[in-house]
């Protein structure tokens, strides 16, 4: 349970570095009216602003419990090795303890599709908010990333706006040939940022080999074992209750439908037939 409280802090903590990115790195756009530009000075932020991104990034990623995961792995990334992780002594030993934990919780889950438990369906719901409360910290810290990165993409859009200043065909073409520089840097730097991003690893314990899931999977994934506890938590609080009628109600609350046709009031039009049919009902 501490290593989950650590990993909490450190993730909060990387976000509001995240958010603070965009002020603290910001992209040199010469001015329309600048006579002499400085295009060096924009490459220059360019590459510190890309330096900077991924030191932060590597920092954020050091630890055990936050991998890399690209749009291209479906999601998924295999690390053979975790070489991310630089964790010694007491950050190691949080690290084993937080796999352990991970491992565990895989294995109720799994277990409670087989066994209709309600102590089980509790523990099982606990540990499952826990990592629920962990997937959506890593998403909005990659949230976070992500607006660093449209930060870049609106200095790009107006770098490109910008109409070159030299009078003579020479100067004109120099300038141009600075700025398709810098835009095609830019251009390399949004691409590698927009398939890059934050997903939770997880590991087996004393194993170095993880996997990387992004943490939107995670949270489905979640989302249908809390179903699945409530489930079985309603069952055993109510045992006559059939399963369906379980699953039914628990639906209803996320998704309210309307009334059914059939349980609808009868309509006029099917009164009179009925009473034409058989007109005894008419006294």
């Amino acid at each position: 349970m501490c290593s989950y409280f650590a990993a909490f802090r450190s993730v909060a903590a990387a976000r509001v570095v995240a958010h603070q990115f965009p002020e603290s790195h910001p992209i040199y756009i010469p001015l329309t009216k600048d006579v002499h530009r400085n295009y060096t000075r924009t490459v220059r932020s360019l590459v510190r602003w890309q330096r900077e991104m991924t030191a932060m990034q590597k920092r954020i990623t050091d630890g055990d419990h936050i991998g890399e995961v690209n749009d291209s792995d479906l999601e998924f990334e295999y690390e053979p090795e975790n070489v991310n992780s630089t964790c010694k002594g007491e950050c190691a030993f949080r690290g084993e303890c937080r796999a352990v934990v991970m491992t565990l919780s895989l294995l109720q889950f799994g277990l409670l599709y087989m066994v209709d438990s309600l102590h089980l369906a509790i523990m099982d719901l606990e540990l499952a908010v826990l990592q629920m409360f962990m997937a959506f910290r890593v998403k909005l810290l990659d949230d976070a990333l992500d607006g660093a990165v449209e930060h870049l993409k609106t200095a790009q859009m107006n770098f490109a706006l910008l109409e070159p200043a030299a009078e003579t065909p020479d100067g004109l073409r120099a300038e141009m040939v600075q700025q398709v520089v810098a835009l095609l840097k830019m251009e390399i730097f949004i691409d590698k940022w927009t398939t890059n991003h934050l997903g939770i690893s997880m590991r087996l314990p004393f194993q170095r080999e993880s996997i990387t899931v992004s943490p939107s999977l995670i949270i489905s994934l979640l989302v249908a074992m809390c179903f699945r506890c409530s489930e079985v938590i309603i069952e055993g609080m109510r045992p006559g209750l059939p399963k369906f009628a379980i699953t039914k109600r628990l639906l209803g609350l996320v998704w309210p439908g309307k009334k059914p046709a059939a349980e609808a009031s009868p309509s006029k039009s099917s009164l009179q037939s009925k009473l034409l049919e058989d007109p005894s009902k008419l006294q």
